[in-house]
């Protein structure tokens, strides 16, 4: 199962372990989860849970992705610099997955996409 997300300006994609991954590295990088917004087709007597773990078309807000997006391009400063210590904590074991080929352009292209506003979850 992967995540689509369908922005302003188009869709992006990403696996499973991608988003939650990507996720848990903005988080690490001082992203503070809003929670998400249901979306309207979703049952609205039901209690929303604000989760980003599902695909019920529940929208992030602007403000979410704007902070995602600043919180992975703290993280890429320090991909980019190389900034990776050999202790074996959270955020280094975050950084070294990150680190292999073609993943800092995701992490670039998905920066771009979270600036172009809110995205729906699908």
């Amino acid at each position: 199962m992967g995540m689509d997300l369908l922005g302003k300006k188009g869709r992006f994609g990403l696996t499973w372990s991608g988003w939650t991954e990507i996720l848990d590295l903005a988080h690490i990088y001082g992203w503070e989860p809003k929670g998400t917004v249901k979306s309207d087709i979703y049952d609205q007597n039901q209690k929303w849970s604000g989760t980003y773990f599902s695909n019920n078309w529940q929208l992030v807000t602007k403000e979410d992705a704007f902070n995602i997006a600043n919180a992975l391009r703290k993280a890429l400063k320090d991909l980019k610099d190389k900034k990776i210590k050999t202790k074996e904590d959270k955020k280094t074991k975050s950084l070294s997955n990150w680190q292999r080929k073609g993943n800092i352009k995701v992490i670039n292209d998905f920066i771009k996409f979270c600036e172009s506003g809110s995205f729906e979850i699908s």
